[in-house]
């Protein structure tokens, strides 16, 4: 697997298709040649969780060390970089666009609930950890998630945003102003 970005260093990769963009993929870290995904960043949010072994994962200036059964926010625009950690790593990433949850620009939604998050420079990740009750519940539900993206049952794409608002919650919930 390879990572393609232009020269400011922005993923080439789409993250779904504009009528629905979520992009839901189990990996290996290995699978990069190098065994890293290298510095970039995109438009989308991407959610990080850990299925086996450890990643150090860098946000920004931030450094972490998920472990199995962690995962990870990382915000849309932020910069980031994740690479094997005393051996390989298989880790579950799901990436969407805010205007999934945001609806129409302009919309009330967008501008209360998502936005403020989105461009939030106090908010670029934030650990997600299973000890944590809120935190927790977001863990399963991206869990549930993958699952879902998996099987496609019927209104499958009404279930993936049912659940991405539900996680949503969560997270504005606790990280709000």
């Amino acid at each position: 697997m390879e990572l393609f970005k232009d020269d400011q260093n922005r993923e080439l990769k789409l993250h779904g298709t504009y009528g629905f963009p979520v992009y839901v993929d189990k990996k290996m870290i290995s699978s990069y040649p190098t065994g890293f995904f290298p510095w970039h960043w995109h438009d989308e949010i991407e959610f990080t969780q850990i299925v086996s072994g450890q990643m150090e994962y860098r946000v920004n200036d931030s450094r972490f060390l998920l472990q199995a059964g962690q995962g990870l926010f990382c915000n849309s625009g932020a910069l980031h970089f994740g690479c094997m950690a005393g051996g390989d790593c298989e880790y579950i990433s799901i990436t969407f666009h805010p205007r999934l949850l945001a609806g129409f620009e302009g919309s009330a939604v967008g501008k209360q609930y998502v936005y403020p998050l989105v461009e939030s420079p106090a908010l670029a990740s934030l650990l997600l950890e299973p000890e944590v009750p809120w935190q927790r519940d977001m863990l399963a539900g991206l869990a549930e998630l993958y699952r879902m993206c998996r099987e496609k049952p019927v209104l499958y794409e009404l279930y993936v945003q049912k659940q991405l608002t539900e996680i949503w919650l969560g997270l504005y919930g606790n990280c709000a102003g």
